[in-house]
């Protein structure tokens, strides 16, 4: 009951939150495709568009639980569902948090 209370006094409303989400996924996938990585070692599929992707980015990788690893390693949190490395955002990140997360990412999957 608290966190509703302290949701309502901060005007986070359930379409307020899903704004912040697409956003942030939103931002998310574009970074990654930036990256240009190597689509044998980690990948997105790009046939649904970021606004109809839930809470989460997915991105397909055969090492992804070490990807998640390494990624922790450097302060970004992330979880895996077997070959599948998800990145949830969150509405108390800021752009750049996440910008740094996938250059993080990316160094770290160049780097094999």
């Amino acid at each position: 009951a608290r966190v509703l209370d302290f949701f309502e006094a901060k005007g986070l409303t359930p379409e307020l939150l899903r704004e912040v989400s697409r956003h942030q996924v939103g931002l998310l996938a574009r970074e990654f495709d930036a990256l240009d990585l190597d689509p044998r070692a980690i990948r997105r599929d790009r046939s649904v568009p970021p606004e109809r992707i839930a809470g989460f980015l997915a991105l397909r990788a055969p090492q992804a639980g070490e990807i998640a690893t390494r990624l922790r390693a450097r302060g970004v949190y992330s979880d895996t569902r077997a070959d599948i490395l998800r990145l949830g955002p969150a509405p108390y990140l800021r752009d750049e948090q996440l910008r740094v997360a996938i250059g993080l990412l990316g160094e770290v999957v160049r780097a094999g």
